[in-house]
């Protein structure tokens, strides 16, 4: 796929369940993602959580650098089952922060 160009994904018919996407950017090193048939979950979100940990903790072994995620408020991202690995991942050199919650009345 060429920069800049626009990924399509071929569906059978145009009524169909969503395809969800998280990525994972890393300027001018790569773009990981992992992409699901409906919406993300606490399952989903820990599988892919815990694949990007274990390459957080190869790159900080490497480099002695860790690795950044900031993400929204999504359930799924501050569920009980999540947080139990939150000092697991900071010990593998990946570190979490969360964007502050939307309001319309703060200037953008």
């Amino acid at each position: 796929m060429k920069r800049g160009k626009q990924h399509r994904i071929p569906k059978a018919s145009r009524r169909g369940r969503r395809i969800s996407v998280l990525g994972f950017w890393q300027p001018q090193e790569r773009f990981d993602y992992g992409m699901v048939v409906g919406g993300f979950n606490t399952k989903r979100y820990l599988k892919l959580m815990h694949w990007q940990a274990e390459r957080a903790e190869q790159h900080w072994l490497a480099t002695g650098q860790f690795t950044v995620i900031i993400q929204d408020g999504a359930s799924f991202h501050r569920s009980r089952q999540v947080q139990q690995y939150w000092q697991q991942w900071q010990a593998e050199g990946l570190c979490i922060f969360f964007l502050p919650p939307y309001s319309s009345d703060e200037p953008h």
